[in-house]
């Protein structure tokens, strides 16, 4: 299992494996990284292997904002 943990770098605040919920839309996950720039939350998103088209990929782009003008 993965525990969070976070360091300063830089000014940033990063933090690793944060736990993420929402009630409202009943989802249950974990970033593996966020970064904290004064206090704004910026979601990493970290891939393994050659870029191509996943299912899990395209639902975790979709969630971040990706392709629409998010982060």
């Amino acid at each position: 299992m993965d525990l969070p943990e976070g360091l300063v770098r830089e000014g940033v605040r990063v933090e690793y494996a944060l736990p993420l919920f929402s009630e409202r839309l009943g989802l249950v996950g974990r970033a593996d990284v966020v970064e904290f720039h004064g206090g704004v939350p910026y979601p990493v998103e970290h891939k393994v292997g050659p870029r191509r088209a996943r299912k899990a990929d395209e639902a975790t782009s979709a969630q971040s904002g990706e392709g629409r003008g998010g982060a």
